[in-house]
């Protein structure tokens, strides 16, 4: 079942899951609504010196702490294309004890939505895959892929610099 990553905050026999779909230029993702701390307007990043992998932008700042900037597309292989006007920063809490940080900014372009499913609504798409994601699946408001956020956060981890 798709739903295994989104259960893992809700405790009560009640099946109905809080999610967020966060639309990206060409796809969604979904992600447990606990996961994102805020959303903020875009801003530009700041570049370090230090050489970091095309998928890591720069370094945002958000209540005082400079946080990293991912492109979710070009860390799962895809290519992204013109930037629209709508642009905004899903900054989310870290789940990974090994991730240096307490937070990362995800670019996204538009506004979240929140989507209450009952879990047997969250099956994989059969014979769909997609890097980076742990399911794909279909939703009322489109297919979205839930992200392996644990995986990012590892790849984050090894692609910053030391703090």
């Amino acid at each position: 079942m798709a739903h295994s990553l989104l259960t893992q905050t809700n405790t009560t026999a009640d099946p109905i899951l809080s999610t967020l779909l966060l639309p990206l230029q060409a796809s969604h993702l979904l992600v447990p609504n606990v996961s994102m701390a805020e959303l903020v307007g875009h801003q530009l990043p700041q570049r370090p010196d230090q050489k970091l992998p095309a998928w890591i932008q720069g370094f945002v700042q958000w209540r005082g702490e400079s946080i990293p900037l991912v492109l979710y597309e070009n860390f799962v292989g895809k290519r992204r294309g013109a930037e629209a006007p709508d642009l905004r920063i899903a900054i989310m809490n870290s789940i990974n004890p090994d991730y240096p940080g307490r937070f990362f900014g995800l670019l996204i372009q538009g506004i979240p939505r929140m989507l209450k499913l009952r879990a047997e609504e969250l099956e994989s798409v059969p014979d769909v895959e997609q890097r980076g994601a742990q399911y794909v699946v279909d939703t009322p408001l489109g297919r979205a892929a839930i992200p392996d956020l644990e995986a990012l956060e590892l790849a984050l981890a090894k692609a910053l610099p030391s703090q």
